[in-house]
């Protein structure tokens, strides 16, 4: 293997970490209101505060984010629901400051018939979802707002009495009823939408043994890496909105820019050509770094002519090597990429590579 390569990997949390935290004033947190019902809370799992989905997705987002778990045992969406989730939105609109994001995952307790009669209040529920999200969105901070599909509730869990069984089979098509109506208010209200519910359908060993409905510590790591993804990719798509927005807003003929002197290195600059070219790859940021007489260039590739989604499911990083600046530059092996595995650090798809050199170590970061 390379030394480079080896070099790298092993740096690359480590230095990622330093470099966050050098410089100037750290930059104020995203806050992240996980608002919910007994899934949220993290019911089943010994440590709550380490172990629940909301916990699990402040270790995954990292120190620029702070998440707070709203989640109420037994909470409903519906207002004749007890407890419900109108008590917790009090909460939240007594934070000072607001949430800049807010996750909601509610409708399981919903779908409850006997004693608690919840089901019977089921004609209510789109109205509720509506004034909810209406309720949020007047608040101050004006929070991004993200409704999920609820887990889902899974006969096939280790365990499960007939009783249980009974109940849950009655239950998990007013799931899916309640998904549909989720989802079409999510459209309609334009706001983000997580499924929880489809990538853990078939996955019992992730639920409690003899319960089917609330999950194990893994279960809740997948949920936070999918609000994750989610999150990362919704943030990605705001910074693509602002930058369109600014061009949409640049000078125009009738309204001339100001006048920027050219600097002396933009002048300077002379056109070499390509750099990289593999027709079966898209190239995608560049960085380089000298070290054994040679120029090492590490850029994210993908196999998919398009850029977005490609670049979110299918990045990898790329490590080319050449004997001078201007290249050419020769593919010597692929140094990262996704491992699929949701809560590991290098899950998704690795992308906008910076390589540093500290000495004889070198540094190799990507986004997280």
């Amino acid at each position: 293997m390379n030394p480079l390569h080896s070099l790298i990997v092993g740096a690359l949390l480590a230095v990622c970490a330093a470099f966050s935290a050098a410089g100037a004033e750290p930059a104020r947190k995203v806050r992240v209101a996980c608002i919910g019902d007994s899934l949220t809370q993290g019911a089943g799992v010994e440590d709550q505060a380490r172990d629940s989905y909301p916990a699990q997705l402040q270790r995954m987002l990292g120190d620029g984010y702070d998440v707070t778990n709203l989640g109420v045992g037994s909470c409903t969406l519906i207002r004749k629901g007890s407890p419900n989730v109108w008590r917790t939105l009090k909460r939240v609109e007594a934070a000072n400051p607001g949430p800049d994001i807010v996750v909601i995952s509610l409708g399981t307790n919903d779908t409850c018939g006997g004693s608690r009669k919840c089901w019977k209040h089921k004609d209510d529920f789109p109205g509720d979802c509506r004034d909810l999200v209406d309720a949020l969105r007047a608040l101050p901070s004006k929070p991004r707002i993200w409704l999920c599909a609820p887990t889902p509730m899974v006969l096939e869990t280790p365990g499960l009495e007939a009783g249980r069984k009974n109940d849950l089979s009655e239950r998990i098509p007013r799931l899916r009823e309640l998904i549909g109506v989720i989802k079409a208010i999510a459209e309609e209200k334009k706001t983000g939408f997580i499924d929880l519910n489809t990538p853990l359908s078939a996955r019992p060993e992730l639920f409690k043994e003899k319960d089917g409905v609330h999950l194990r510590k893994e279960g809740y790591a997948v949920v936070a890496g999918l609000v994750h993804q989610a999150l990362r990719a919704g943030a990605a798509a705001e910074t693509t909105r602002d930058f369109e927005g600014q061009i949409a807003a640049a000078p125009t003929a009738s309204k001339p820019a100001a006048k920027v002197p050219e600097s002396t290195l933009a002048k300077a600059l002379v056109w070499q050509g390509v750099a990289i070219q593999e027709d079966e790859y898209t190239i995608w940021g560049a960085s380089p770094v000298v070290a054994e007489g040679k120029v090492h260039l590490f850029a994210a590739r993908w196999p998919e002519a398009n850029v977005d989604p490609a670049w979110r499911k299918s990045s990898e990083i790329a490590h080319y090597v050449a004997d001078k600046p201007e290249g050419p530059f020769r593919f010597q092996e692929v140094v990262l990429k996704g491992n699929g595995r949701t809560g590991e650090w290098d899950a998704f798809a690795p992308h906008n590579p910076e390589i540093q050199r500290f000495g004889d170590t070198f540094a190799l970061c990507v986004p997280r």
